[in-house]
């Protein structure tokens, strides 16, 4: 420390001024290379992150709008000509299902209970899904019973349209 301190005072006054000028320079390089810059490009991929997820946000919202709405087109679309009871009469008469004893007792314009005494339950299901996606007709309820003879079932089932 006193080699440092005898070197200091053995120089003019004139080189103690530019060797503290330039090791006041040399400290602020230093702090600007080591913190301010890197600080400066971090704000300035954070705002450039910022503004791509702002687009992005505008682009879900748009999204999801068009979404709703070709939903309530689809099912407007779909909206089924006729009675629960005459639409399910012609999908029943269209299906693997044509054959096969059924019981369909109304409860009101809107929703119907039907027994099958024996089915094959993929014919079952594959006749569920195309009520739903022909005639926007859904099962309310189900009750299945697996019977002794393999892929047949007793299914009673409470069907309804919106």
């Amino acid at each position: 420390m006193y080699a440092i301190q005898a070197w200091w005072l053995q120089r003019d006054t004139r080189e103690q001024w530019i060797l503290s000028l330039g090791s006041v320079i040399t400290v602020l390089l230093l702090i600007y290379a080591l913190w301010w810059q890197p600080l400066q490009q971090q704000e300035k991929q954070l705002r450039i992150q910022v503004k791509a997820q702002i687009q992005l946000h505008q682009w879900m919202r748009q999204a999801s709008q068009q979404v709703t709405y070709l939903k309530t087109r689809q099912l407007m679309q779909k909206k089924p000509q006729g009675s629960l009871l005459y639409l399910l009469d012609k999908s029943l008469n269209n299906s693997a299902l044509k054959e096969i004893d059924k019981r369909i007792n109304p409860k009101d314009e809107q929703q119907v209970y039907l027994q099958f005494e024996q089915v094959s339950f993929t014919a079952l299901l594959q006749w569920l899904v195309l009520l739903k996606s022909q005639y926007n007709i859904q099962a309310k309820e189900v009750h299945i019973n697996r019977l002794e003879t393999e892929g047949l079932v007793k299914a009673q089932l409470k069907l309804f349209t919106q």
